[in-house]
């Protein structure tokens, strides 16, 4: 895994509608994004965790757990109709711009899972190298509904 480097983006826009700064909130004591940093942190695979937030208080808290700050995304691209694309575009766009050079790989991490475990993570990244020699280019994490889909779909 060491050979492809891959940085850990994880995207905290500060505009929840529903819950008010959900990705701050505190959950045993911590910010609900502290989890997701800790965990890609203890995965050891990643060669930088990126927090992507349009908020300079996510941005210090995030620093506070070891997580980069590389930009504070731009309210354009933080609402809730803002899309990952539209996030990733404009984060390959200022590093090019500011000459730094990317990996080929990203790991999209979302702060609002809070309890996904570093092996998980090392077990999704081996399975997509692995895979990757079969044309692998995406790969997304899913986990089996509680709830049967009609009652999800009401």
């Amino acid at each position: 895994m060491k050979k492809n480097k891959i940085w850990a983006i994880i995207p905290a826009r500060s505009g929840s509608k529903n819950l008010k700064n959900k990705n701050i909130l505190r959950l045993n004591d911590k910010p609900l994004i502290a989890y997701t940093i800790k965990s890609a942190l203890e995965s050891k695979i990643f060669e930088k965790i990126l927090v992507l937030t349009d908020s300079l208080k996510y941005a210090r808290i995030a620093k506070r757990y070891g997580a980069e700050i590389p930009f504070i995304r731009p309210k354009k691209i933080s609402s809730n109709k803002s899309t990952d694309n539209e996030l990733y575009i404009y984060m390959l766009n200022f590093f090019k711009k500011q000459k730094i050079q990317t990996p080929n790989f990203f790991a999209h991490l979302s702060p609002v899972s809070p309890f996904r475990a570093n092996n998980v993570i090392k077990r999704g990244v081996k399975y997509f190298f692995k895979k990757k020699k079969n044309n692998f280019q995406t790969m997304r994490s899913v986990s089996e509904m509680e709830q049967t889909a009609y009652k999800m779909m009401r």
